[in-house]
């Protein structure tokens, strides 16, 4: 088989059928009668066909055996999980490229293992080929644009997420249960203390309102003791009465003088 096998030629020989004709290949894809004879010749050259001949009827196409084993080779790569490379011809396709050449010429990689990475992509449903006036163009399809802005998928990394799953399936539930039970008695034992120093501060809350009511009803005691027990309390005249006594006496003499003063002059008769 040819190494030098290119992606159109794939495609076009993924056209070919067991009734396929020379003339009627051009409206199978997409092109002219001139153009579908210039892709049959290079399959021809290649050794992926031959030329049925037939008197006064159209010419088959035949698939010959190299043919037959490439498109086995190829189906059976198109399963291959996805990969860097993938991703790197999904970023120029996203770019703007359109056709196999230019992705291969950017990439730089043998045209033999661009073909069978494209026809991969082909069949995962990221890539869309059509053949237009004998020109392959490549297009993206929405799954294709996904992902080449989301990367490369994370099934791809080899079986790293399905191990710990393995393991919780075969963790015995024991071993689930005590850990729960092993993070609760530090709660309960962080709890104990707090209820134990909140005891104290409300003692000596308590202690001083005991006080102050002591205090208080000793204070009403002494102050309503002497009111009740000292019988003399009203007889026994204060500082503030003696000292203002002699000017009441002298407030006293001058409303006198003065009443007798008036009772002279005849002003008030009594």
């Amino acid at each position: 088989m040819n190494d030098d096998i290119n992606f159109s030629d794939l495609f076009a020989l993924t056209k070919i059928t067991s009734d396929s004709v020379v003339e009627k290949f051009g409206g199978i894809i997409n092109s002219s009668f001139f153009d579908a004879a210039n892709i049959l010749g290079g399959l021809k050259l290649s050794g992926l066909i031959d030329f049925g001949t037939t008197l006064g009827s159209q010419n088959p196409i035949v698939i010959t055996q190299g043919g037959k084993e490439l498109l086995q080779q190829v189906s059976a790569r198109a399963n291959d999980p996805f990969d860097k490379l993938d991703m790197s011809i999904l970023n120029q396709l996203s770019n703007g490229k359109k056709s196999a050449n230019d992705v291969t010429t950017s990439i730089n990689v043998a045209h033999k293992d661009m073909t069978f990475h494209l026809y991969k992509l082909l069949m995962q449903g990221y890539i869309s080929a059509e053949f237009r006036n004998g020109i392959l163009n490549i297009m993206l399809t929405e799954k294709g644009f996904m992902q080449a802005k989301n990367g490369i998928p994370a099934s791809v990394t080899p079986q790293v997420r399905n191990e710990p799953q393995m393991d919780k399936n075969t963790m015995p539930p024991q071993p689930q249960s005590s850990p729960s039970t092993i993070k609760q008695e530090p709660a309960a034992q962080k709890i104990q203390p707090i209820t134990n120093a909140t005891a104290p501060l409300q003692n000596d809350i308590k202690i001083p309102e005991l006080h102050m009511d002591v205090q208080g009803q000793q204070q009403s005691t002494q102050t309503a003791a002497p009111m009740t027990n000292n019988p003399d309390i009203s007889l026994v005249p204060s500082k503030s009465t003696t000292s203002k006594l002699p000017y009441i006496l002298v407030i006293i003499a001058i409303v006198f003088l003065v009443v007798v003063i008036m009772m002279r002059f005849n002003i008030i008769n009594i």
